[in-house]
């Protein structure tokens, strides 16, 4: 399990508690980037009263559903049969099929589109709910939902590409009304904030070239994948795979090695299991095996692979990191200590540790928010969860992908009952209290429009123009972190 997944049950603990979509208590944030998932999350934790079990179990199930659509709408022949066993040996694959993050539902889906060709209607409902589940998929989706238009008719398309954006177009106005935000709060932390675009895009690259080389078998399923693409009829695949590399290249990858590359690898994967039996393509597709031996890692490894001595040993360079091995201690099946609940993860042991009232400074805030006192204020370094500070510049020096540190003003006070904001600098005292506006106060408060306003087109100019929102460097960066 991945910390990142309880990051979103400790909104749903707060949901199914009568508290509202909020984080820490009385505070609205959007600290998710799938809502579609997460209300799959939510529900099942619902029904089996276990965060932990809930995100396994859903994983499972969707990654199941997945492989049996690939099984019965793939021409039987070797090529489905080297896709499977491809899928089998991508560690990638079988990392984020167990993650409780949502990418098992947005492989079912990508099979679904590709391999079935659902009507227009039915692709259009297909889409929306995948832009649904994240709306940084829209270029793969996209072209995915193109290919299925082009033999319909104008009144198919229309209906297909309302279907399409509704759900999303509904959940921004309602984030925008209930949080204050059009964007997820992830998305203001980890794009932006005062990094140069090519720094960005030069940590894209990395993360591409260093997650084929920790999974060689998916890289190979990708490119072979991309080969098979080349057919008549299934170039606009190859086009959507292309675009949601460019488009994880373009926002500098991520920290969890192979995490947004799984999608456009399974949609490629598809592509190369419908070769027909003895077609032109399949001398590529008995090629995968020899391409993924060629890797500097090791591709055929059992799935329930290596405990490390210590997480530490699962970092690699460029700040990405083996998910499964630094979180397997504690937080899987395998290896677990059947008298001990999971996860038994020393983060949950520090998180039942603290006392209502703390407010301690983290990173790491997923097992620790999710297992902590509903009392207890998270205050996120790296911002994920923390409206105010996802707005200002990461501090130099620290730019681990997808941990962009802040440094935490003085007189910033999370937590405390009569404000957090109490800044010496008028630019960010300004920006505290329109962030305290949108995300504390009663919706229909005086000011709060006109807050959300002004966030919001801070915001659109930090994450699309790379700009700070309305502050200078010297005012985010004066007044260092706080006492702890």
């Amino acid at each position: 399990m991945s910390d990142d997944a309880f990051i979103t049950l400790r909104v749903s603990k707060r949901l199914l508690g009568g508290e509202g979509l909020v984080w820490n208590a009385g505070e609205r944030v959007q600290v998710f980037t799938h809502p579609a998932w997460g209300a799959l999350l939510t529900a099942t934790f619902a029904v089996l009263g276990r965060a932990f079990w809930a995100a396994l179990l859903l994983g499972i199930g969707f990654t199941a559903a997945a492989l049996a659509v690939l099984v019965r709408a793939a021409p039987k022949g070797p090529a489905a049969l080297i896709v499977l066993v491809g899928l089998g040996c991508s560690r990638s694959f079988v990392d984020f099929s167990t993650s409780g993050l949502e990418n098992p539902l947005l492989h079912l889906l990508a099979l679904v589109l590709v391999l079935m060709r659902p009507a227009p209607v039915l692709a259009g409902a297909l889409t929306g709910l995948a832009l649904w589940t994240r709306l940084d998929t829209a270029p793969l989706f996209g072209v995915l939902l193109l290919r299925s238009l082009v033999p319909a008719d104008a009144g198919e398309r229309r209906s297909a590409v309302l279907l399409a954006g509704a759900p999303t177009a509904v959940w921004l106005l309602f984030s925008l009304f209930w949080f204050g935000a059009l964007l997820p709060n992830p998305a203001l932390a980890k794009l932006g904030a005062g990094v140069p675009r090519g720094e960005v895009a030069e940590q894209g690259l990395h993360y591409v070239v260093e997650s084929a080389a920790f999974d060689p078998a998916g890289a190979a399923l990708l490119v072979v994948g991309l080969l098979a693409c080349l057919r008549r009829g299934w170039r606009l695949v190859g086009v959507a795979v292309l675009l949601q590399v460019l488009w994880v290249v373009r926002a500098g990858g991520d920290f969890m090695y192979g995490r947004f590359l799984t999608l456009p690898m399974v949609t490629a994967a598809a592509a190369l299991a419908s070769l027909p039996v003895g077609g032109r393509g399949l001398p590529a597709a008995l090629a995968l095996p020899l391409l993924a031996l060629l890797g500097p890692a090791p591709p055929f490894e059992s799935p329930l692979r290596n405990l490390p001595e210590s997480p530490e040993a699962a970092l690699g360079p460029w700040g990405l990191v083996d998910e499964r091995s630094y979180y397997t201690p504690g937080s899987a099946v395998v290896g677990a200590r059947w008298d001990h609940a999971l996860p038994d993860h020393r983060f949950r042991r520090d998180a039942e540790a603290l006392e209502a009232g703390e407010h301690p400074l983290e990173v790491a805030v997923g097992m620790r928010g999710t297992y902590a006192d509903g009392r207890v204020w998270l205050v996120d370094e790296v911002a994920v969860t923390e409206p105010f500070l996802a707005r200002l510049p990461a501090k130099e020096g620290q730019r681990r992908p997808g941990h962009l540190r802040r440094r935490v003003p003085t007189g910033y006070h999370p937590g405390d009952g009569d404000g957090t904001c109490d800044l010496e600098s008028p630019e960010l005292q300004g920006l505290c209290r329109d962030v305290e506006l949108a995300t504390r106060a009663p919706l229909f408060a005086p000011g709060r429009s006109a807050a959300v306003r002004r966030l919001l087109l801070g915001d659109l100019g930090q994450v699309l123009l790379g700009r700070r929102p309305g502050i200078g460097p010297s005012d985010a960066l004066a007044a260092g972190r706080r006492d702890e």
